[in-house]
């Protein structure tokens, strides 16, 4: 069974956190109540209720304790026969055993909670006994089961209007099961709503735990400088008693430093992260965090302790998952089916009250059949010049619309690029200010927060071209120039980035090529031509800018040593209304795809169109022609 890189992690608190502050407020009244009672009175069906709260407040600091209240409520709550009780116990085992990473015994016990949560009619404790199944399933990796259970608890969730437990606990494990499933898109934008949220309500808690899964998002997508201001900003929310989410948080901030090469910081905070995860015996948590001190070591050339952390590793991933989960999964199906058999007796009351609707409509649209044929035939008899004209109307405002879409689209993603720089930049000077790094951390840090401003500078500069071509009366300012000027200036404008990349970029052109072109058009071509180049060509690579005579044109275009491109992604490219694409670079490198979108833009404008050589592996030639009747030679 493989092992997500992008693992739920065992963290449980998005399923318990609403009540572990009150827990660990009372935790010390609690105790002092239970050490005021004889052997007698704990044994007494009041004392149910103690043990379980008992239970609760000891679910992040001491498992062992947790357990041992949990069992002493089951104990009770089976000899006075009270279901209510007795289910709540066994969620509350079911708890402890998934944060210790024992997902068999964990499912044992909330399928016994299922059960008699069913049997009592208890919608709130199926709900959250229904969101837990689908933690398992994203922990075992099948995604699409886990994202079921939680549909049927939002379901429920919203019969019983819980907006908190929707927006917040829900979202918390959807979002984390896109993280499994390595859709870091949806994943961001899922915490993000759960952040905006607590927000609202002012809770600092939960804003804080958001911010601390937009971190280890961030990590997993290589987004670094994104990353650690969102882990800055968790760290100063948090208590120092939320052993479990600091111990989460020190490992992103780990993997995080690691990533930008920082190794003796990423040590620091691993072990830190290390400690407080071996004291809670949190198994999946070890998994992560022996894993990003591995890949630490082993970049820091410390190759024993590499080879020492990667065992452990090894040894908790085999652990972790038991093989023989097959059988259990099986006994599931009582579950699945009664699960099934409650959203079909919903579909059937939905479905009787919309027949009745229907029948009542029926004999409505019966009776005015006639009637409306008749005014049918007089409308179409006198429609037909309407309707072309309406066709020619729909067709200016499908292209209206799709222009508005195009330009929301450009608008969205530049804003999300300006937040996301701004918040690193934020992030990075205030943890410069807390003397978190140093300034040589922060002068090795700089030059990615520089690419990151280039490439929002260039998403501008396309913005603002396009904005320009759309506007009535628009010409094109197209005059007849030698293009090396240009080719030069976008040569300088990214030597920085090459060098750092080690990549070399020249030009190849004729010092007698003439064109008739609008410059500034020109120029942001070849600049989105090449800072794609840049993204998609490893270390050692090779770009070059070339302009030559191709018979009786002139080709112009950017060609690149790098990764090449699939025939099907070529044909998506070249298609005039393809899809807008983005991926992510040779070091994941982040893209808008509004570069290619603005390029074909320009070039029709200027009378050519782009054209794309490439082979998967053996890089890309992304070129355009200026045609013949333009040439003034």
């Amino acid at each position: 069974m493989p092992v997500s890189k992008a693992s739920v992690f065992g963290l449980f608190f998005f399923l318990i956190s609403f009540n572990t502050a009150i827990a660990q407020e009372s935790k010390s009244s609690l105790l002092s109540t239970y050490h005021q009672l004889t052997e007698e009175q704990l044994q007494d069906s009041s004392s149910i209720a103690l043990y379980l709260k008992l239970s609760k407040s000891f679910y992040n600091l001491n498992q062992d304790s947790s357990l041992l209240f949990s069992f002493k409520g089951l104990k009770l709550a089976e000899t006075y026969q009270i279901p209510a009780y007795i289910a709540d116990a066994n969620r509350d085992i079911g708890v402890i055993e998934y944060m210790r990473g024992n997902y068999i015994e964990s499912l044992n016990y909330f399928l016994k909670a299922d059960s008699v949560f069913r049997a009592i009619q208890n919608k709130r404790g199926i709900m959250k006994t229904v969101n837990v199944m689908g933690l398992i399933h994203a922990v075992w990796e099948d995604h699409e089961s886990a994202l079921n259970y939680y549909k049927s608890g939002l379901r429920i969730a919203a019969e019983l209007n819980d907006e908190y437990y929707i927006n917040i606990i829900l979202n918390y494990n959807i979002g984390i099961t896109y993280m499994t499933d390595k859709k870091l898109d949806s994943a961001m934008i899922t915490f993000t709503k759960v952040r905006d949220y607590a927000v609202k309500i002012d809770d600092s808690v939960h804003t804080a735990k958001a911010l601390m899964f937009m971190s280890e998002v961030s990590r997993l997508a290589n987004n670094n400088l994104e990353g650690l201001a969102y882990a800055n900003q968790s760290r100063k929310l948090f208590k120092d008693n939320y052993l479990w989410d600091l111990g989460f948080l020190y490992g992103a901030f780990a993997g995080l430093y690691n990533n930008l090469g920082f190794s003796q910081k990423a040590l620091e905070y691993g072990h830190m992260a290390l400690e407080i995860e071996d004291q809670l015996q949190a198994k999946w948590e070890l998994l992560r965090i022996h894993k990003i001190l591995a890949e630490t070591y082993d970049k820091a050339k410390m190759y024993p302790k590499s080879v020492y952390h990667f065992k452990l590793y090894d040894a908790y991933r085999d652990t972790l998952f038991d093989y023989q989960k097959q059988q259990t999964i099986a006994r599931l199906g009582g579950v699945q089916k009664a699960l099934e058999n409650e959203r079909l007796t919903h579909e059937k009351i939905e479905n009787e009250q919309t027949l009745s609707n229907q029948k009542a409509w029926i004999l409505f649209l019966a009776i005015s059949l006639s009637g409306f044929l008749i005014s049918t035939l007089i409308i179409w008899r006198s429609s037909r010049e309407n309707k072309r004209l309406n066709a020619e109307l729909i067709k200016k405002n499908t292209e209206l619309d799709d222009l508005n879409s195009l330009k929301s689209e450009m608008l969205a993603i530049i804003g999300h690029d300006m937040i996301n720089m701004t918040t690193s930049l934020g992030g990075f000077i205030n943890l410069f200010n807390l003397k978190e790094i140093t300034a040589e951390e922060f002068a090795q840090i700089s030059p990615a927060l520089e690419e990151n401003i280039e490439r929002v500078r260039l998403s501008f500069n396309n913005l603002f071209r396009w904005a320009e071509s759309q506007k009535d009366g628009f010409s094109e300012q197209r005059i007849q120039f030698n293009p090396n000027k240009q080719f030069t200036e976008v040569v300088d404008l990214f030597s920085a980035i090459t060098l750092r990349k080690n990549i070399a970029l020249g030009i190849d052109a004729s010092q007698d090529i003439e064109i008739t072109f609008d410059v500034n058009h020109l120029t942001l071509i070849i600049r989105n031509l090449v800072h794609n180049a840049i993204k998609f060509t490893p270390e050692g690579g090779m770009i070059t800018i070339y302009a030559r005579y191709d018979n009786f044109n002139i080709r112009i275009g950017v060609k690149d040593t790098g990764l090449g491109i699939s025939n099907e992604l070529v044909q998506n490219i070249l298609n005039p209304i393809g899809n807008r694409i983005s991926k992510p670079g040779t070091r994941n490198e982040k893209g808008t795809g509004l570069g290619l979108i603005a390029t074909k833009r320009f070039l029709k404008l200027n009378g050519s169109q782009l054209n794309v050589e490439s082979e998967e592996g053996k890089g890309a030639d992304f070129y355009f022609y200026v045609d013949s009747n333009l040439l003034k030679t």
